[in-house]
């Protein structure tokens, strides 16, 4: 009883002067991180992260979009764990994510997923199949379903029987597919010509949703913004909510064994593993010492259990997820928003999806590029100084005593405060961007909608804003997002992006033209595009975003593929170079940093070749 009261003084202890400390950024022994989003890459951010806590300590205050949104969460919630003694510790607990999602695929429901992802192909085939024939399935169909079915019996019952696994799917999907199937019935009865123009719509944007889930192609997919996706982003981010609880080690109830029993393990899994880890990969450490991941993984699961247990039984649980943004360190998570005409543009227009025929529904749906903002969750307070100095025409005197004037540039008019909510609000929504999902509404407003959190992939200029003296950011090599540059064209009339030249291109030759950029297309008369994108601009707001980091992590997570192992995307992450471009001194020696490892991962400007764009979108052109 005495240690359980010990520990939670201890939490509130900490917690308090988390609260307290919510300027800290502004301080010479702080920095802000700056994290660009990057989907279903996020693994190259535990990895960048690990190395920057093992560095630098934890982040005074982070902004960032997308999964991004997601790693800041995590991070927040390793932070206010009272077990963790030191840095090194800290930078276990984030390495140790890799060793979460190991764990989880060893459960019953995880090894059959796993099972049924490896006959993705199949499943694929099987949905287009059923999706074409209406439902009404020929003889081989039905025999291929049949056989499916006796293949992976043991694998559907387990993920029926998981209440995550089911609740994972989007209802605003299950519905559409139950009112086509409703529709289908009632078309065999009245064989209306208008109900089966329909019905044929319908079953086919089924099957596009399926067929193109995540492939996020701006050009050639028509309804991107309205169709509903396969999953349900508030099921993920209470899901990464129950994550955080167990990092953020939150109770279970007063005197709960298990939770005792599983902090008694995490501090030795923290004192065992953390020794000698400095520097190593999670693979590397679980590879010198197996125990480390058989204790992280008992904890994990007796954590998960006992949770899943007292929710069952109506146990009202302290949730991570059900916090307000900016209560414990400042953050700045962000997702592109549409406000005034351009929502009740959409609305209607989404209404009008429902009872469709028109192939090319979708096409030319386009908002005024003034509806559309870049919008951004935090603390109050916070939020008002930086709308304020963003929009102030005499510009500001940033924390380095430097003046900043961003009252011109194209992202910071575009700023938008979405004032305090919570985790579960940002989780909801940031993550889920076209292709995964439509565009929606955001919890408890219904003056704007969200488009997802690819507006700001390099979101420094909100941290300078903010006060923030020491900036770092997180990104990869090459130009802005080709995703979130189309996502732009297609919903907005904005200028200077032509899809017809890069028509024909390869991958190398598109990756090549985006990080160059226009160099014709600057100056007065330079697009908007250009205003936002643009590396050859100087005044674009990425060139600017550049400028204003201090320092830049710079990985090359562009070119690794998850799919083939989650490792290699953390590695690529931890073992990235470090731009110091201003030659600031925090990102040279904080925290008793020596030169030896500061210079271990240094890019330096001499070392990049003349005209060379190996490093262009860390290194200002």
């Amino acid at each position: 009883m005495k240690k359980s009261l010990a520990l939670t003084l201890t939490t509130l202890a900490f917690t308090g002067l988390l609260s307290s400390a919510s300027a800290d950024y502004k301080k010479d022994g702080s920095y802000c991180a700056a994290i660009r989003g990057n989907g279903e890459l996020m693994p190259a951010h535990w990895g960048s992260m690990a190395r920057l806590v093992e560095r630098y300590g934890v982040p005074a205050g982070m902004s960032g979009g997308s999964s991004a949104s997601i790693t800041m969460f995590l991070m927040e919630s390793i932070a206010l764990n009272p077990i963790v003694k030191n840095n090194t510790q800290r930078a276990l607990l984030i390495k140790s994510i890799e060793g979460y999602f190991e764990t989880l695929t060893q459960t019953s429901e995880g090894k059959a997923l796993i099972s049924l992802l490896k006959d993705k192909a199949a499943i694929s085939q099987l949905v287009q199949k059923i999706a074409a024939s209406q439902g009404q399935l020929d003889g081989a169909t039905s025999a291929e379903v049949t056989a499916f079915q006796l293949k992976h019996m043991q694998d559907i019952q387990a993920v029926m029987q998981s209440s995550d696994l089911k609740e994972i799917l989007n209802p605003e999907m299950l519905q559409y597919i139950q009112q086509t199937i409703g529709m289908s019935k009632v078309l065999q009865e009245t064989k209306n010509p208008s109900l089966k123009k329909q019905v044929d719509y319908r079953y086919g944007q089924i099957e596009q949703a399926f067929k193109n889930f995540g492939k996020f192609s701006t050009t050639t997919d028509n309804t991107l913004f309205f169709r509903p996706g396969i999953i349900s982003f508030e099921k993920v981010a209470k899901l990464f909510g129950r994550m955080a609880n167990f990092y953020a080690s939150y109770d279970l109830g007063k005197d709960n064994q298990v939770k005792a029993s599983v902090d008694a393990m995490m501090t030795q899994f923290l004192s065992a593993c953390s020794a000698d880890s400095k520097g190593k990969s999670w693979q590397e450490i679980v590879a010198r010492a197996p125990v480390c991941r058989q204790m992280l993984g008992k904890s994990i699961l007796d954590y998960r259990n006992e949770t899943k247990k007292l929710e069952l039984a109506g146990t009202q649980l302290k949730r991570r997820v059900e916090e307000n943004i900016g209560k414990h360190i400042s953050t700045f998570p962000t997702t592109s928003v549409i406000i005034k005409k351009g929502v009740t543009r959409y609305q209607k227009a989404h209404a009008a999806y429902q009872t469709t025929t028109d192939k090319n529904f979708g096409e030319n749906f386009k908002i005024h590029p003034t509806q559309y903002r870049f919008g951004y969750w935090g603390n109050t307070k916070e939020l008002k100084q930086i709308k304020s100095n963003l929009k102030n025409k005499s510009g500001f005197t940033d924390a380095r005593g430097i003046k900043v004037n961003l009252s011109k540039d194209k992202k910071s008019s575009k700023f938008l405060s979405l004032g305090s909510a919570s985790w579960l609000t940002a989780l909801s929504t940031s993550p889920a961007e076209p292709g995964l999902a439509r565009i929606l509404p955001i919890k408890n407003r219904t003056d704007i909608l969200s488009a997802g959190g690819w507006d700001d992939l390099h979101p420094t200029m909100v941290l300078r804003a903010a006060g923030c003296k020491n900036i770092i950011y997180v990104t990869r090599r090459g130009g802005d997002s080709m995703f979130g540059q189309g996502v732009v064209r297609k919903l907005t009339r904005i200028g200077g992006f032509d899809w017809q030249e890069w028509e024909g291109l390869t991958a190398e030759q598109k990756r090549e033209k985006n990080a160059r950029g226009d160099k014709d297309d600057v100056g007065k008369k330079a697009s908007s595009w250009s205003k936002l994108y643009n590396l050859a601009n100087p005044e674009s707001s990425f060139s600017k975003s550049l400028t204003l980091a201090d320092a830049v992590w710079c990985t090359n997570w562009d070119q690794q593929n998850v799919k083939t192992g989650i490792p290699a995307v953390v590695a690529d992450g931890y073992n990235a170079p470090l731009y110091n471009g201003s030659n600031n001194q925090f990102f040279k020696s904080a925290n008793g940093l020596t030169k030896a490892d500061y210079e271990s991962q240094l890019l330096k400007a001499s070392d990049i070749p003349a005209g060379s764009l190996e490093f262009a979108g860390c290194v200002p052109n």
